[in-house]
């Protein structure tokens, strides 16, 4: 029997195998089945950057000097729980001279006057995530950290600006700096600190807008599509700090946003590049597919599938949903009365939520 995995650990892969299950890769096909957003999905994303906001609110008021970065992560934490998060992930703390290069990580170095700082906040609400950068002076910035903040916040409004359906990613890629204007040799080696990620069940999603792959690669935006935007710059006097300091602690900025791609009118699209590919996702017309779970998330995932052309059997616990997904056969779409059909029928089958 075939399944479908998209993220799986070793030993669970080997005692399927063992039980002579044919485990696949199913990670193109869930990814392409998460690239639109619905509008449940929308506000659950939009719950979850709520949370962050709060946060980042309390972080203001407690940063000075003598909190340690674990101490910011500890409260972090406390109040993400505290406010309803299913999962707090990770949350990057970093500070004075470990702002660059840019870790990912938190440490005890102990925040002093003068520091930069910036975080990242990872978590989960009811399976959906946030990356949310935000970076703090802890008394007064210096022009250079200044300068720093506005070419990053600049960058981040550039991009913005760009995200719109029709637009081609190459676009939005074009817009953010070269790998030599930040001080790094070459994208491969930037990849990750300017660029754009898609959001949903999984921290990087589709679509990825990066100059390393978007300028030879781009693809189509598309309306409900959810993207965190990042950019980074390092400090432009080569990493000084504060003159009260008397050091050498090199600073940068992190900034980020999260949105969502609204519908556009034809007032409002822009060209689409003719080299801009609509195949954003893997190609799903030769695939028999078995789908378990037809709620209002499922639904929306399954449906995108059977618009790209694969050949679904779904099932559903509630049969008046399951006969609504089923629609009498179209679009490659039928109704299993068993929910072992879907795994027995398919070359590959997935239930949403397990992975």
């Amino acid at each position: 029997m075939p399944l479908g995995v998209d993220i799986v650990e070793v030993p669970m892969m080997l005692e399927l195998q063992k039980l002579g299950i044919d485990v696949r890769d199913a990670q193109q096909t869930m990814l392409q089945a998460r690239e639109i957003k619905n509008i449940d999905e929308l506000m659950l994303l939009n719950m979850a950057a709520a949370m962050v906001d709060g946060v980042y609110f309390d972080i203001a008021q407690a940063l000075r000097p003598g909190v340690k970065e674990s101490d910011i992560v500890a409260l972090a934490t406390m109040r993400l729980y505290a406010m309803g998060s299913d999962c707090v992930e990770a949350i990057n703390a970093i500070s004075g001279e470990r702002c660059n290069p840019h870790p990912h990580n938190f440490t005890d170095r102990i925040i002093r006057p003068g520091d930069q700082a910036f975080f990242d906040i990872i978590h989960s609400y009811i399976g959906y995530r946030t990356c949310y950068y935000r970076t703090f002076s802890v008394g007064r910035a210096t022009a250079p950290q200044l300068d720093a903040y506005k070419k990053a916040r600049e960058w981040m409004d550039r991009a913005i600006a760009l995200l719109k359906p029709g637009v081609s990613s190459e676009v939005v890629a074009n817009s953010f700096p070269t790998a030599e204007e930040i001080g790094i040799a070459g994208e491969m080696d930037a990849f990750g600190l300017n660029f754009c990620h898609g959001l949903g069940l999984g921290l990087h999603e589709r679509p990825l807008i990066s100059r390393l792959s978007s300028l030879e690669e781009p693809i189509e935006l598309k309306t409900g599509m959810v993207f965190a935007v990042e950019t980074y710059c390092p400090a432009s006097d080569g990493g000084l700090g504060g003159a009260d300091r008397g050091g050498s602690d090199p600073h940068a900025d992190r900034a980020e946003g999260d949105l969502a791609l609204p519908g556009a009118g034809a007032a409002d699209r822009q060209p689409v590049l003719k080299s801009a590919s609509t195949a954003t996702m893997a190609n799903t017309s030769s695939l028999k597919l078995g789908w378990i779970g037809i709620g209002r998330m499922g639904y929306a995932m399954a449906e995108r599938l059977a618009k790209a052309g694969a050949d679904l059997t779904v099932w559903n616990r509630t049969a008046r949903q399951g006969r609504a997904a089923g629609g009498g056969g179209r679009e490659g779409r039928r109704l299993a009365g068993r929910p072992r059909r879907p795994a027995t029928s398919s070359s590959s089958w997935s239930r949403p939520g397990t992975t």
